[in-house]
This record gives C-alpha cells, structure tokens and sequence, in this order.
C-alpha cells in the first residue's frame, strides 16, 4: 500500500513538474494526467508480476526495486516526451 501511495504521489508531483518545467507544455493538466494513468495501468501490474518472480527466485529485493525504478524513470520519461507532450 506504501510503494501505490507513494507512486501516486510521485505521479502527482512529476506531471506537474514536466508540464511546466521540463516540457513547458499547454497540454491541459487532466489530459496529461489520463494519459499517464494509461501508461500506470501497464506498468504496475507488470513489473510487479516481474519483481515478484525475481524475488522469489533468490534476486535481492533492493536490487529488484532498483531494477523496477530505474524502468520507471526511462519509460515514463521517454512516454511523457514522446505520448503526452510531443517534445
């Protein structure tokens, strides 16, 4: 419940930081945040099922975590240039 809270934070926090700084778009606020909610919709669900099987074949779990943020930083960076604000 922690990590859901805390991503959605996250997302929250970071929509509103590249729309306005990182990409200085005038894509209103709501469409950006429905698209991004499209990309969550994916991305929780599999890379929890992936973490999950790692872990329970012996990888570290902070490695594991590591592995997923890492995934969440370049999709979601690349999925926000190139889906939601077209830089």
């Amino acid at each position: 419940m922690a990590y859901l809270l805390s991503l959605l934070v996250l997302i929250l926090w970071n929509t509103t930081f590249n729309r306005k700084y990182t990409f200085q778009s005038t894509v209103p606020y709501r469409v950006a945040i429905a698209k991004l909610a499209g990309f969550y919709v994916i991305f929780i669900p599999v890379f929890t099922v992936f973490g999950d099987a790692l872990t329970n074949h012996g990888w570290n779990e902070y490695l594991v975590l590591a592995i997923t943020m890492l995934a969440n930083l370049v999709l979601a960076f690349f999925y926000n240039k190139h889906v939601i604000y077209h830089a």
